[in-house]
């Protein structure tokens, strides 16, 4: 028995959700809850939506191609390791811009 069908499956079942929370989540933490669902909308539909734009001659390679790859349809490793920069960048901590000095309030001049 081939590894591909459990691998493709847990790709999709279980890396696929996790790929869209953590789109969610960093568009979320970019713009709030309104751009969260817009991107999140955008990252399954997008793909599927833009075909009909494509010149024929790279329309097959696209479709055929690099949609399966993204997707997690294949067992190449691509769709994982975009999960895990996505999953580290969604559960990074904030930066702070500017952090006042001992003694100082935000926002007052020096």
């Amino acid at each position: 028995m081939q590894a591909l069908p459990p691998l493709v499956i847990g790709q999709v079942l279980v890396l696929g959700p996790i790929a869209l929370l953590c789109v969610y989540g960093i568009a979320a933490r970019i713009g709030g809850r309104l751009l969260a669902c817009w991107a999140s909308l955008l990252w399954v539909i997008a793909p599927f939506a833009v075909i009909p734009l494509f010149v024929d001659r790279y329309q097959e390679r696209w479709s055929e191609q690099f949609l399966p790859q993204a997707l997690g349809l294949t067992a190449m490793a691509d769709f994982p390791s975009m999960v895990l920069v996505a999953r580290r960048r969604a559960l990074r901590r904030p930066v702070a811009l500017a952090r006042p000095g001992p003694g100082r309030r935000p926002g007052r001049p020096r």
